[in-house]
C-alpha cells in the first residue's frame, strides 16, 4: 500500500523498502532482466501466492538506476470501480492531477517524455480497462516501461507473458542435502531463511531433512504457502508440523479453490487454498472471525477502524489487539513498522471474504464499513484544522481506498446514494484533494453522485454543487460553464430564505477570479462571517474563506487593505497553529510584497513558504508559489531568474491542466512579469531563459529548480557584491549605480543571506574566491 515503508521518492520511485529478505529466483531475474533490454510489457501470470509482486518488486529495485525517471508501483487491488484505474496510476506516479475532465490525458502527457518503469500490481480484477491503459500509454511514451502482475493476460500487443512457477522443490527425500542450504532447490532456500528468522538456532540438518522434503512437496514449492508454514514452527516441531500437514493436505480435505478465468493449473490453486484453509484453522476463533470481518477493508485500515468495524458478537472489542497481533504473527495479516496500519495480502483477502459469505456477515460488514468511514470523514472535517491539521489529511490519503470503495457501493444503492454524496463532500471540505493534488478525483465523485440523486436535499446539493465549481475555478475551468452551475446551486437555496455561505464563498471567488471585481472580496467577507455563525463544525470552511478573501485583497485591494487583511490572516492561523493555511497566508504576503515595492522580501517569504510546503507534502500550493516567485523577481530586476521560473511555472500549469488565461487577475500579473523580463533579456534570452525552466516535467523538478536558482546571486546582486569587496560603504554604491540607499541595502542583506555570511569581510572572502 501507499503508506508502507518506501525509498525516498524524489527521482527513484515509490517502491517499498522490503521488510524481509528475498530468496531465490535467480535464474528468473536473469530471464526477466534480458527481457527488458526489448520488451516494453512483460506481464508475470502465475497461481496466486507464487511470488509474483515480490518478484516484479524485486526486479523494479534492481533496474532503478537503469531508468532516470525512476521505478514506480501502482497496486491495483483496492480499485474495486474501473473508473478509478487511471486516478490510481496517477496518485501512485506523484502526478499533481489537477485536470478536471480528462485524467487519462494527463497521465498520458506526464510519462510521455519520461525514461520509467512502471509496475502494475494485481491486474486481473481490472484486466479489461487495464490493457486498454497500458496500451495507450505504451503507445504514446516510448521510454516506458511497463511490468504487470496479472492471473489472466493482458492481451495488449507486444505484451511478453513470463509465467512464475512454484520454486523448485527436491523431487524424493533421497535426494542428498545440499551442503549450503538453498544451493540447489529455491524451495529450501526460503523455507530455511524464514525458519532460521522465526525459530532462533534453526537449521537444516541430515535428521529432518526428510521432514523438510516432503513438507516442501505438499506445499507444491508455493511462496506463499510456504511462508505461512514456517510460521507454525515457533510453536510446533519440524514432526509435528510434517504430520498436521499431511492431514490438512490430504486430498480428501482440498475445497475447490473459486477461480475466474484462471489459466494457471488447479492443483496449485488448490494446494495454496489448502494451506490458507490450514492456517485458518490453527488460528483461534476470535483471530478467525477478525480475519473473515477485515476482508471488507480495501487497502490498510488501523486498530481503531478494526474495532468500530468487525467487532461484535464473538469478537469483542477487549479482544481485538491480541486477535490482530495473532493474526500479525501468523503472517495472516501484514503490518507497517510502526503497527499504525494493517492490510491482507490479496490471497488471504479473498479468502477472507469467502469466509464472511460462509458466516452471512458479508452485508452487515459492508454496512459498517459505510458507516465508519461516512463517521470519519465527517470528523475530519470538524476537526480539520490546528496543530493535528496535516496528520488528518495525510490520515484520508491513507484511507483513500476505503473512502472510494464506500462511495462506489453507495452508488450502487439509489436509495442510499445521498450518503454517498455526504461522504464526497466532507472529503471535499476538507481540502484533502487540494493538498494532495488530486482535484480531478473530487470533482468527478461529486459530478458522479450529483447524477445519481436528483432528489437529494436541496442544501446538500446546492453545497456539493458550490465544491464543484470552486475546484473547477481553481483549474481555470470555462466561465460560462462554471456560471451556469453556480446559478443552479443559487437557485437550490433562493426560495429557502437562509445564508448559505458555500454558495456565497463561490460567488465571491467567480467575481474575483473571473472578473477581477474587488466587491467579491466583500462578497468573501460575508461568508466567512456566516461559516463562524454555524459554529465550531464549520470552523475550517471559514479559515477557507478567510484565505480566498485575502487572495482577493492581495491582489485586488490597495496597499493598506492588502498588508492588514494578509497580516490579520496570518496572525489568525498562528494563533490556531494550523500550518497549511498558514502557508497560504504567507504566499499572500508575498504578493502584497511583490505588489507594492518590497520583491526582496516576498522571494524570502516565498521560498519559506514553497519549503515549508514541500514539508508538509502539499502538492498545489508549491505551483503558486513558483508562480508568484517569477514575479517577484521580475519585479526585483532578476529577469533570467524569473524567465527560467516562468518557464518551470508554465510547465507545472500544463502539466495540472491549470488555464491561468482563465484565473483574470493572475493572468494579469504574469504578463506584467514577462513583459519585464523580456525587455530586460531580449526575445532571444528570454525565450532562451523560458526554455530552460519549462524542461521540467514534475513538481519535484520543479522545486529542485527553485532551490537551484534561489542559491545563486542575481546579476545585481554580483555587482553590488563586487563593490562591497572593494571597500565601498553602502552610500558610495548607491551613488555608483544611481539608485537609492534603501535599495543597496537591501541587496547588501540578500547577499549575506545567499552566502551563508555575517559580515561584510566575507564578502569579500567570497569574490576573491569565485570572481576573481
Amino acid at each position: 500500500m501507499a503508506e508502507r515503508q518506501r525509498v525516498s521518492e524524489e527521482r527513484t520511485g515509490n517502491v517499498p523498502l522490503a521488510l524481509s529478505s528475498f530468496v531465490g529466483r535467480t535464474s528468473l531475474l536473469a530471464e526477466l532482466r534480458e527481457r527488458l533490454t526489448a520488451a516494453r510489457l512483460i506481464t508475470l501470470t502465475g497461481v496466486g501466492g507464487a511470488g509474483k509482486t515480490r518478484l516484479a518488486l524485486e526486479l523494479a529495485r534492481q533496474q532503478a538506476a537503469a531508468y532516470d525517471d525512476g521505478v514506480w508501483l501502482a497496486e491495483l487491488a483496492p480499485v474495486d470501480d474501473p473508473e478509478m484505474l487511471v486516478q490510481t496510476v496517477l496518485s501512485a506516479v506523484g502526478v499533481p492531477d489537477q485536470s478536471t475532465r480528462q485524467p487519462l490525458s494527463t497521465l498520458v502527457e506526464y510519462v510521455r517524455h519520461k525514461q520509467m518503469l512502471l509496475v502494475l500490481d494485481n491486474c486481473e480484477h481490472v484486466v479489461g480497462p487495464a490493457g486498454r491503459l497500458v496500451a495507450t500509454l505504451l503507445r504514446a511514451a516510448p521510454g516506458l516501461t511497463i511490468v504487470a502482475t496479472s492471473r489472466t493476460l493482458l492481451e495488449v500487443s507486444g505484451e511478453t507473458v513470463v509465467p512464475v512457477p512454484p520454486m523448485t522443490v527436491p523431487a524424493s527425500v533421497d535426494e542428498p542435502m545440499p551442503t549450503a542450504p538453498g544451493q540447489e532447490y529455491e524451495s529450501v532456500a526460503l523455507f530455511a531463511a524464514r525458519a532460521e528468522s522465526r525459530a532462533p538456532r534453526w537449521q537444516i540438518t541430515p535428521a529432518n531433512w526428510p521432514q523438510i522434503v516432503r513438507i516442501l512437496q505438499r506445499l507444491d514449492g508455493i511462496p506463499l504457502a510456504i511462508e505461512l508454514t514456517t510460521v507454525r514452527l515457533r510453536s510446533m516441531s519440524l514432526d509435528e508440523l510434517a504430520q498436521r500437514m499431511d492431514d490438512a493436505l490430504d486430498p480428501g480435505h482440498l475445497m475447490k479453490l473459486l477461480t475466474r478465468n484462471d489459466t494457471t493449473v488447479l492443483p496449485h490453486h488448490e494446494t495454496l487454498h489448502a494451506v490458507i484453509t490450514w492456517s485458518h484453522d490453527l488460528c483461534t476463533p476470535t483471530e478467525r472471525v477478525l480475519w473473515s470481518r477485515a476482508s471488507v477493508f480495501a487497502g490498510t485500515f488501523t486498530l481503531a477502524a478494526a474495532e468500530a468495524v468487525c467487532a461484535g458478537d464473538e469478537l469483542a472489542v477487549g479482544d481485538m489487539v491480541d486477535a490482530l497481533d495473532g493474526l500479525v504473527t501468523s503472517s495472516v495479516v501484514e503490518t507497517t513498522a510502526s503497527r499504525g496500519r494493517y492490510w491482507l495480502l490479496e490471497p488471504m483477502r479473498q479468502y477472507g471474504a469467502m469466509r464472511s459469505a460462509e458466516r452471512g456477515e458479508q452485508a452487515l460488514m459492508r454496512q459498517r464499513h459505510r458507516d465508519y468511514y461516512r463517521d470519519v470523514a465527517a470528523r475530519a472535517v470538524a476537526t480539520c484544522y490546528g496543530p493535528d491539521e496535516i496528520d488528518i489529511l495525510h490520515e484520508i490519503g491513507r484511507d483513500m481506498p476505503n473512502y472510494r470503495s464506500v462511495m462506489s457501493a453507495y452508488l450502487a444503492e439509489p436509495d442510499r446514494a445521498q450518503t454517498g454524496l455526504q461522504v464526497a463532500i466532507s472529503l471535499a471540505r476538507s481540502r484533502y484533494f487540494f493538498f494532495a493534488g488530486t482535484m480531478p478525483e473530487g470533482i468527478r465523485w461529486l459530478e458522479r453522485i450529483l447524477e445519481a440523486t436528483p432528489d437529494a436535499d436541496p442544501l446538500m446539493r446546492a453545497g456539493a454543487r458550490a465544491m464543484d465549481v470552486w475546484i473547477d475555478l481553481c483549474t481555470g475551468t470555462d466561465h460560462e460553464h462554471a456560471w451556469s452551475r453556480l446559478e443552479e446551486a443559487a437557485a437550490l437555496v433562493a426560495g429557502l430564505g437562509v445564508d448559505f455561505p458555500p454558495v456565497t464563498q463561490v460567488q465571491g471567488v467567480y467575481w474575483i477570479w473571473v472578473h477581477s471585481d474587488p466587491s467579491g472580496i466583500t462578497v468573501l467577507r460575508d461568508a466567512h462571517a456566516q461559516f463562524r455563525e454555524l459554529g465550531p463544525d464549520f470552523h475550517q470552511d471559514g479559515t477557507m474563506a478567510l484565505i480566498l478573501m485575502t487572495i482577493g485583497a492581495v491582489l485586488l485591494g490597495d496597499e493598506q487593505q492588502a498588508r492588514e487583511t494578509a497580516a490579520v490572516t496570518l496572525r489568525e492561523t498562528q494563533r490556531e497553529q494550523s500550518p497549511w493555511p498558514m502557508t497560504w497566508a504567507m504566499w499572500c504576503q508575498g504578493i502584497a510584497d511583490v505588489r507594492f515595492g518590497d520583491p526582496e522580501r516576498a522571494v524570502q517569504t516565498l521560498l519559506a513558504t514553497l519549503r515549508t510546503q514541500r514539508e508538509l507534502g502539499d502538492r498545489w500550493g508549491p505551483i503558486w508559489s513558483i508562480e508568484v516567485l517569477a514575479w517577484a523577481h521580475a519585479r526585483l530586476g532578476d529577469a533570467r531568474r524569473a524567465a527560467v521560473l516562468l518557464g518551470a511555472a508554465s510547465a507545472l500549469h500544463t502539466l495540472t491542466a491549470v488555464r491561468v488565461s482563465q484565473l483574470v487577475p493572475f493572468a494579469a500579473y504574469r504578463q506584467v512579469a514577462e513583459q519585464e523580463a523580456q525587455q530586460a533579456l531580449g526575445a532571444a534570452d528570454y525565450k532562451a531563459a523560458v526554455a530552460v525552466g519549462a524542461r521540467i516535467q514534475s513538481y519535484d523538478e520543479a522545486v529542485a529548480l527553485v532551490e537551484q536558482q534561489s542559491a545563486a546571486l542575481t546579476s545585481t546582486q554580483l555587482i553590488v557584491a563586487q563593490l562591497v569587496a572593494t571597500g565601498l560603504s553602502n552610500k558610495d554604491i548607491a551613488e555608483k549605480l544611481v539608485i537609492s540607499l534603501r535599495t543597496v541595502e537591501s541587496h547588501v542583506s540578500a547577499i549575506l543571506r545567499r552566502l551563508g555570511a555575517t559580515n561584510r569581510r566575507e564578502i569579500m572572502i567570497w569574490v576573491a574566491q569565485h570572481l576573481a
